[in-house]
């Protein structure tokens, strides 16, 4: 019999996971999740993980409560780790504690890792604290919920007292039944109140006014399900404290190409990352960002035994990250370390190609200025003469244009150690839905702008672009670039994003 932890998943920012819930997710063996749930978080579960859905919305089951007992029991009978992934924190409003007590009375062990709950965490978000001095000597936490045909009733003794924040959660379709409860229980039609919807996303929106007129403000918001209400004094905060909302890409949405990452080590060997720098950044600067894979980097055996020719005075070259890992992989696969480059000169493409040889242990002895493979060309063929070896590990498929600098002044070949290999099975038409809310697309590279055009035939009309290089393969595949970085990184990328109109 396996074990079930119920997981707080947070309230939607799949930053806000705890540590030990994220540890749970990466090694369970099947994962049962509710509505709300961030893909993100789904995207760190292994890829042999068995993903399933059982999210609910108001009075719309995809599966009753009696029959997400029965299957949790039921894959606790088959799986080792049972991971019951569920919004904010599974003891509040969860049913957490409902699941807990069935499975423990079938003799399932069961653990709980709590979560963020949105009752704090989206006011956070919001710029509303939940107490503060002088304004909210408490709070309190109530849900709204109710039977189908049922109308929302409170006690008034639950909802007069003015020092207190009144929070209410999975309230949306009984605002009114709020609204008139706070004037049952005295509450002054002054009193503040706020709507949150999507809190701690970056589709977050909300509605601030006053229990006279927050009904019409929330309409006026176009603001619905799943939010927060919110009723006191801390609301007037709103403005002063909303630094999530104040973050340059807040409430923007970019369509976001990418190739799956690769690092290598002799330890643990290759392995492929579905994280994606560019993506983190846009959304720790308060954007979306809509991903779809268009390849992921594979190594290619690549004969080195020709290493043995170099010299001191030759030229091993990489201008990529990519190019080091493969190149370590091949030298691993084929029996050798890096003694096998003796005192060659070693040349990488800007600052963080260098830093990747330092993970071997390695100095480079050129290093071009600007992570600009041109600009290490003109570099090497100020140093290199007629005799000189410079040998260059690239990616299979790659452009010609360094080459074409050292070719005619300098004994250069080119070995293809890695390729960026084409990625199948996602799901087109849920990320061609996407799309259409998109501001724009990011691409970084030119293979990235092919794939993508080939996948999908309605692209955002601002395209932003890397580079040069990147921008020539996009205006090849018929469309026009918006914007172009200066210098190929992600950090010149996301300036464009919020400094280009």
């Amino acid at each position: 019999m396996g074990k079930v932890v119920l997981v707080g998943a947070g309230p939607g920012d799949a930053g806000l996971i705890t540590v030990l819930g994220e540890k749970y997710i990466r090694k369970a063996d099947c994962i049962i999740y509710d509505r709300l749930i961030s893909r993100d978080l789904l995207a760190k579960a292994r890829p042999d993980c068995e993903l399933i859905y059982a999210g609910k919305e108001n009075h719309r089951h995809i599966m009753e409560q009696e029959k997400i007992n029965a299957l949790l029991a039921a894959k606790a009978g088959e799986c080792s780790l049972v991971v019951r992934l569920k919004g904010g924190d599974p003891y509040v409003f969860g049913r957490g504690s409902e699941e807990a007590l069935f499975l423990t009375e079938k003799g399932i062990e069961v653990e709980v890792v709590p979560g963020v709950s949105s009752c704090i965490s989206v006011l956070s978000a919001a710029g509303i604290p939940a107490t503060h001095r002088g304004a909210a000597k408490g709070f309190k936490v109530l849900t709204a919920h109710k039977r189908k045909g049922e109308a929302v009733r409170f006690d008034p003794d639950q909802l007069a007292d003015k020092e207190e924040t009144l929070i209410f959660l999975m309230g949306m379709s009984s605002l009114s039944g709020i609204v008139q409860s706070l004037r049952d229980a005295g509450r002054e039609d002054s009193t503040p109140m706020a709507v949150i919807m999507n809190g701690t996303r970056s589709s977050q929106k909300k509605a601030v006014g006053r229990l006279c007129d927050i009904e019409r403000k929330v309409k006026e918001a176009g603001i619905g399900s799943p939010a927060v209400i919110v009723a006191g004094d801390v609301v007037s905060f709103s403005d002063k404290l909303a630094f999530s909302e104040k973050r340059p890409l807040f409430g923007k949405t970019f369509f976001v190409p990418y190739i799956r990452s690769a690092r290598f080590d002799f330890n643990t060997g290759w392995m492929v990352s579905d994280e994606n720098g560019l993506a983190d950044q846009i959304k720790r600067l308060g954007g979306k960002a809509v991903t779809y894979v268009t390849g992921e980097i594979l190594p290619v055996r690549c004969d080195l035994s020709m290493l043995s020719e170099l010299t001191d005075d030759d030229y091993i070259v990489f201008t990529s990250r990519n190019g080091v890992y493969a190149f370590m992989w091949n030298l691993k696969e084929q029996g050798l370390d890096v003694r096998s480059l003796g005192r060659t000169g070693l040349a990488a493409v800007g600052k963080k190609t260098a830093d990747s040889l330092r993970e071997f242990g390695l100095q480079a002895d050129v290093v071009s200025p600007r992570s600009d493979s041109g600009d290490l060309g003109k570099v090497l063929r100020e140093r290199t003469a007629e005799n000189t070896r410079v040998y260059w590990y690239s990616a299979k498929e790659t452009t010609e244009s360094f080459a074409d600098i050292l070719r005619d002044c300098c004994q250069f070949r080119k070995f293809a150690v890695y390729e960026n290999a084409p990625v199948s099975g996602q799901n087109k038409e849920q990320i061609r839905e996407k799309i259409r809310d998109c501001e724009g697309v990011i691409f970084t590279s030119g293979s990235n702008a092919e794939r993508t055009r080939e996948a999908f035939d309605l692209l955002p009309d601002r395209v932003y672009s890397i580079g040069k290089s990147c921008s020539r393969s996009v205006r090849k595949t018929g469309l026009n670039v918006y914007a172009e970085a200066q210098s190929p990184s992600y950090e010149e990328l996301i300036r464009l994003l919020w400094t280009k109109d």
